[in-house]
């Protein structure tokens, strides 16, 4: 019993550090799709579907906020721009000039556009 417990409170904290920003959603569908169940014999047992839809949007809502944000998009559009390894090369040593500090949210965009492009 005590394993058990202590299991399930292990999975809770992980689960609760990746639904960090995706908790209400999240909470609004739990309780929506509990209720659903337990009154479906009734036409209470209608909230069950948009607790699935809660549930939906919470699977598909971004998990970094700060990704999210139209600032960092644009910045991905413009940086995409960049599509030869030559142009990647110049564009990373003006970037060399300035501390990681100052171009830091820049170096990661572009390390995730490489990953994202795979070998070339």
């Amino acid at each position: 019993m005590r394993t058990g417990v202590l299991l399930a409170a292990i999975g809770l904290i992980r689960l609760g550090a990746a639904a960090r920003c995706r908790w209400r959603l999240l909470l609004a569908g739990a309780v929506l799709t509990v209720a659903g169940v337990v009154l479906r014999s009734g036409a209470v047992g209608m909230v069950m579907i948009p607790g699935m839809l809660f549930l939906i949007s919470a699977l598909l809502a971004p998990a970094d906020p700060e990704t999210a944000s139209p600032r960092r998009r644009e910045l991905e559009r413009e940086l995409a721009v960049y599509s030869t390894p030559d142009q990647v090369c110049d564009l990373e040593a003006i970037l060399d000039r300035y501390p990681d500090s100052v171009t830091g949210e820049l170096r990661d965009i572009l390390a995730r556009q490489a990953a994202a492009a795979g070998p070339r």
